[in-house]
């Protein structure tokens, strides 16, 4: 990184500031539902790692058949209705469906393992 790119990355607020005269440095509160869904999508953030590193690993091994396929393809229905659920505030499902998106994790590093 040059230190132009660096000086002009570091004063971009206060270049905002003095184009925008209407601009207003308070943060505004956050809905409850949009704070549901940045904790949704940190969690898929965090679950997404074992789940990757569970098809490389099933990839490098040449265990990558129908049944990796089924679990991957299951982990991201379920991690898609996790999120779609989360936002909802469902919780009991919401359980459910993290437990059964672990559940397909582990079944990619059975397959993976055997």
């Amino acid at each position: 990184m040059s230190i132009g790119a660096g000086v002009g990355a570091s004063h971009g607020r206060a270049w905002s500031d003095r184009r925008n005269p209407n601009f207003d440095p308070a943060p505004r509160p956050v809905p409850l539902w949009g704070q549901r869904a940045n904790r949704a999508h940190l969690n898929a953030v965090e679950s997404f790692a074992p789940f990757a590193a569970m098809v490389i690993v099933a990839q490098l091994a040449g265990k990558a058949d129908w049944m990796t396929a089924f679990w991957a393809a299951s982990f991201f229905w379920l991690r898609l209705a996790h999120a779609v659920v989360y936002w909802a505030a469902i919780p009991y499902l919401r359980t459910v469906l993290f437990t059964l998106g672990f559940v397909c994790v582990v079944g990619l590093f059975w397959e993976a393992i055997k």
